[in-house]
């Protein structure tokens, strides 16, 4: 997200967040992925702040040619996101079926990685 983003804005403000990974499928009975409440913290170290951008851009290794030059940690804001809930949806056990766990410190479990991080684009979806 660009620096001046709004939602930069809103995180300083409060920085609880919810995601969910998953994919779609053609069937509702077969959803299965994490919804997750979160709490973000924004990335100040510009050398933390390449290492997510370089991790970004390593899931793309076909990508040959960028419309625009690459973003660097100054151009965008990069927030961390460390779990506090973690809910495991898996529909095939019966509609809206999900086992919870709560997060003391989810973070120490999380490798280091891409997963560590959230970023938004300019026009402020999240990637």
């Amino acid at each position: 997200m660009r620096r001046e983003d709004e939602k930069a804005a809103n995180l300083a403000r409060d920085d609880r967040v919810s995601l969910t990974i998953d994919h779609d499928t053609p069937q509702v009975m077969e959803i299965t992925g994490l919804s997750m409440a979160a709490r973000t913290q924004a990335v100040l170290d510009p050398a933390e702040g390449e290492k997510a951008l370089r991790l970004l851009f390593a899931k793309y290794p076909a990508q040959d040619s960028m419309p625009m030059q690459m973003p660097t940690p100054a151009d965008v804001r990069i927030f961390r996101v460390t779990p506090t809930v973690i809910s495991v949806l898996d529909y095939s056990k019966g509609f809206g079926h999900t086992d919870l766990a709560t997060c003391q410190r989810c973070s120490a479990s999380l490798q280091s990685g891409l997963s560590d991080y959230a970023l938004a684009d300019g026009e402020g979806k999240r990637a």
